[in-house]
């Protein structure tokens, strides 16, 4: 067990039961916090990066808001890492890009092979394109905002077949998945309506 990986083991066993509940009400099954190793080092809770070997790359490092909301902390010059890419070791059908990790779990207890840079989950490293090239159906699902907007159309350059998937007006400016599934108790087929849309619009 590299040392890493170590310390991401004992930072999970170290989650308080508060905090597991704290992370549920974000709409992140305790399944998920499970298996993503999701932990707390004594003064963040800390989500592992795996590589798509299973290497611990490092952590996302995160905190709740005055509202309750569960945010990463900005951390500079340090290049994003693409969260979930062990997914792509299982030739998925379909993936979703999200933006940020709090997101990215979200729709990952849904059921959904769910994707995001780290960081704010805006950004997208080229040299991620070619293995998304290979999966036949790729969705990007940003926040209601015009930076979200546009930084899923940048990345659409790059994957020219991917679909940009429209949240519904409900979930309010700068609204996400967690307004669309916690807020507004959306379910995975309403989910699966988005896609469908997106699939069959020329957006």
């Amino acid at each position: 067990m590299t040392i890493q990986l170590s310390q991401a083991v004992k930072n999970h066993r170290n989650l308080p039961p508060d905090f597991w509940l704290d992370l549920e009400s974000q709409g992140i099954p305790a399944a998920v916090i499970h298996s993503r190793l999701i932990g707390w080092d004594g003064e963040y809770v800390t989500i592992p990066i795996f590589s798509r070997d299973r290497k611990v790359l490092g952590f996302e490092y995160t905190t709740f808001d005055e509202t309750g909301r569960l945010m990463v902390l900005p951390r500079e010059r340090h290049k994003p890492y693409l969260y979930g890419e062990p997914i792509l070791n299982l030739s998925p059908q379909e993936v979703v890009l999200t933006e940020g990790v709090a997101e990215s779990l979200i729709l990952s207890g849904r059921g959904w092979n769910a994707l995001s840079a780290t960081g704010d989950g805006l950004s997208f490293r080229e040299e991620w394109a070619p293995a998304l090239q290979k999966v036949p159906n790729i969705y990007l699902c940003f926040k209601r905002a015009s930076e979200s907007i546009q930084a899923a159309l940048g990345i659409r350059e790059l994957l020219p077949k991917a679909r940009i998937v429209a949240l519904p007006p409900e979930v309010g400016a700068g609204g996400g998945l967690f307004e669309f599934f916690v807020e507004l108790e959306a379910t995975a087929e309403d989910f699966r309506q988005l896609l469908k849309r997106a699939a069959t619009s020329d957006a």
